[in-house]
């Protein structure tokens, strides 16, 4: 117990971090959006500024992409100032290998077929998930390097 209260208040410490590292990537593409909202847009170009238009096609596979090479940047550099291989870093690199190969497809999938495609849901969903594992793996890996 006295390892999840060491855990969440390193969390709680770091919120700024998580805020600009991982909640502003993903609101900011729906909040420009939105401004495009204020043009003046026919009826066609108004529907297409609905915030599941930017996941939709499984664009969160970019970011996810994004936060698994910081991700990964920010284990080496901690390995690099401690000048120690640490053995929970083998897993992060399987994860996220996992992640990264499976967002590359989700996303560059998306890219190709968004004006044709009729599997939108399943995409998005797929994006949700792997954008979720990536920003945990990113968080954990912080949080882990700050100890």
């Amino acid at each position: 117990m006295s390892e999840i209260s060491a855990v969440l208040g390193l969390l709680g410490d770091n919120v700024g971090w998580v805020l600009i590292n991982v909640i502003v990537p993903v609101i900011l593409p729906p909040a420009g959006l939105l401004l495009a909202r204020l043009m003046p847009l026919q009826t066609a170009e108004r529907e297409r500024t609905r915030i599941v238009t930017t996941i939709q096609d499984g664009q969160l596979g970019w970011l996810a992409l994004a936060w698994s090479a910081a991700t990964v940047y920010e284990a080496w550099d901690y390995m690099d100032a401690k000048g120690h291989v640490f053995g929970w870093v083998a897993v992060l690199l399987a994860s996220e290998t996992i992640v990264v190969l499976t967002a590359m497809f989700i996303a560059a999938g998306g890219a190709v077929t968004a004006d044709t495609s009729t599997d939108r849901s399943t995409r998005l969903s797929g994006s949700i998930i792997v954008a979720t594992m990536s920003a945990m793996l990113f968080i954990a890996t912080h949080l882990k390097t700050l100890r």
